[in-house]
């Protein structure tokens, strides 16, 4: 739906009266709902409060900054170049699959989603260059990418791991 969001084919209330029209929602509407307008609204309020920086590292809380600075020094087994990683030739079959899924079709499972981003930390030198990445093959890739979900999406992963 996020798609469609982001390009006005629909709007949020007019999918959230259609999700409370029948009587008794289930507990699964009611995530969706609070995921819809909820964490919709977070998104968008931290890119118009923060119109200089919703886009940048910079972004993330300063106590996340400080826990993801604190594990740069951690060994990685394995640094993967951008291009490889680009390509869905990471060697990590999930994610090669998610990432292919994104280049095909411009959207993956929320889930997945979080797992695609999640493992750039462990796959770049940095937390600043892994935030960069992902919000490059996010914004490139994915046909919601550049709208507030998106950037929330992805910051989530820095701040909430």
């Amino acid at each position: 739906m996020s798609a469609f969001l982001h390009f006005g084919h629909i709007g949020p209330v007019e999918l959230a009266a259609a999700a409370t029209s029948r009587r008794g929602g289930s507990e699964h509407t009611l995530k969706w709902l609070d995921e819809l307008l909820t964490w919709r609204e977070m998104a968008i309020h931290i890119v118009v409060s923060r119109p200089r920086i919703y886009d940048l590292y910079e972004v993330v809380p300063g106590w996340a900054r400080t826990s993801l600075q604190a594990h740069t020094r951690d060994r990685r087994r394995n640094i993967i170049p951008e291009a490889m990683l680009i390509m869905a030739r990471s060697g990590d079959m999930i994610w090669d699959l998610a990432q292919a899924e994104a280049m095909v079709f411009g959207r993956t499972h929320g889930y997945l989603r979080m797992y695609w981003a999640k493992r750039l930390l462990e796959w770049t030198a940095s937390p600043e260059e892994a935030h960069r990445l992902a919000l490059t093959l996010n914004n490139r890739l994915f046909l919601d990418g550049r709208d507030p979900c998106s950037y929330l999406g992805v910051g989530l992963v820095f701040w909430l791991g």
